[in-house]
């Protein structure tokens, strides 16, 4: 083959395809000169460790930006991560490495990873795995980088190196895993009034209530530790017969479980508002995971329904369950029926009275807000949740009740709240 010369713009050229991420270079004239220039493929890259499943998933479509896409991946909750790996290779397929890059720019920026830090803030003391395993020194959760081959006889077990487990949020949970949490807390919580009962033993009955307020004190304590709201009582001055019941509860793996489902609940949907999965042009009032979630959980329970009978003890009556829930306000359509009259009850009783109605609309300010109705983010959101803004209203309703007090208003009605992002 000749010898043929270049030009300064061919080579710069060709210097800049080497350099273009997307990988995509197509050249109409001299291509093997211009190919050798390029970065060798046929050499099979070393598979990094510790990619989570997303991360592997991405990594199988796309090689080339894997080292790139941490930047925007790492620290993100599974589940949510999955939101946009999938778009990504849906855009990957269809149009391109090119503008699957340019998605994740536009889309995970620095004011994604903003509000995704301060809603994980607002979440640090919920218990992860990592945690209540430095609590109870539960060494069954370890696991291993290196395992000796089954077929071996011999092993020395210094050899095994011992990895450390990687912390999952509550919100990246499986209901397994939390009736397993709920387990491993009532245990510690057992262990705990087991301490503090010892500590604060007495001799008097008034020394013994004493110290049972003491234990319930305790527990609270390490109740609130973990994120979750103590059991409260609004009297000032605490007897024992009114936290006996509360001490039992904190110890109860029931009790911890429905608060774990409670708060993976919260945090998840919160950390789906904070990316933009709640929004007019995604899906307005809740994220479509919560929905999936929702119907799932209302199979079951239809499920379990119709798979029970209620029986009347004294004359031995046999029914179903189920059509005592279709006629009881746990219908849907009959406790919506039900809204509706007492709607329609008000506003004749206004007739009579020949008083006027008034249709209100409170809504927050803008820092209470996720996103704009035409779409992108609100960049003075404050990271506030569906709660915060109920929490909110509820103040504002109360000051105009009092000024309406005041001025001597008397109004009767309903009122009702449509969550929104």
């Amino acid at each position: 083959m000749s010898k043929q010369s270049f030009t300064i713009e061919e080579q710069r050229a060709a210097t800049k395809a080497c350099l273009n991420f997307s990988g995509l270079c197509v050249f109409p004239q001299k291509p093997k000169e211009i190919l050798t220039l390029l970065p060798d493929t046929s050499v099979k890259r070393k598979e990094p460790d510790d990619m989570t499943v997303t991360e592997r998933k991405l990594y199988l479509v796309d090689k080339v930006n894997h080292e790139w896409r941490k930047q925007f991946f790492s620290g993100l909750p599974n589940y949510l991560a999955k939101y946009f790996a999938d778009r990504y290779i849906s855009i990957f397929h269809k149009e391109g490495r090119a503008k699957a890059a340019r998605f994740l720019t536009e889309k995970m920026d620095i004011e994604l990873q903003r509000r995704v830090s301060v809603v994980l803030y607002r979440y640090r003391y919920l218990p992860t795995y990592n945690k209540i395993r430095l609590m109870n020194e539960d060494i069954d959760q370890c696991d291993f980088d290196e395992v000796p081959n089954i077929g071996q006889l011999e092993f020395n077990l210094e050899e095994v190196k011992a990895k450390k487990p990687k912390s999952r949020l509550l919100a990246e949970m499986e209901q397994d895993e939390l009736k397993d949490m709920a387990f491993k807390i009532s245990k510690i919580m057992q262990d705990r009034f087991t301490q503090l009962s010892t500590e604060h033993n007495g001799e008097t009955d008034k020394e013994i209530d004493a110290g049972i307020i003491e234990v319930f004190k305790g527990l609270a304590a390490l109740t609130n530790s973990f994120g979750i709201v103590a059991p409260r009582k609004k009297k000032k001055e605490l007897t024992a017969e009114d936290v006996y019941s509360d001490i039992f509860r904190m110890q109860d793996e029931k009790w911890w479980r429905g608060r774990l489902v409670k708060a993976h609940k919260i945090m998840r949907e919160h950390l789906a508002i904070a990316m933009g999965q709640v929004s007019k042009r995604a899906s307005a009032y809740c994220s479509y995971d919560c929905v999936r979630e929702h119907q799932e959980q209302q199979k079951r329970n239809w499920d379990a329904i119709q798979n029970k009978i209620l029986i009347d003890e004294e004359i031995q009556e046999e029914c179903d369950l189920k059509d005592m829930v279709l006629k009881s306000v746990s219908n849907p359509a009959i406790r919506r029926h039900e809204l509706m009259t007492r709607t329609r009850g008000c506003e004749d009783i206004a007739e009579e009275l020949g008083l006027c109605g008034l249709f209100l609309t409170l809504t927050t300010p803008g820092k209470y807000h996720n996103s704009y109705q035409r779409g992108g983010f609100i960049p003075h959101w404050s990271g506030a949740s569906p709660r915060d803004a109920q929490i909110y209203l509820n103040g504002v309703w109360s000051r105009i009740r009092a000024k309406l007090g005041r001025e001597e208003f008397r109004w009767f009605g309903i009122r009702v709240a449509e969550p929104s992002s």
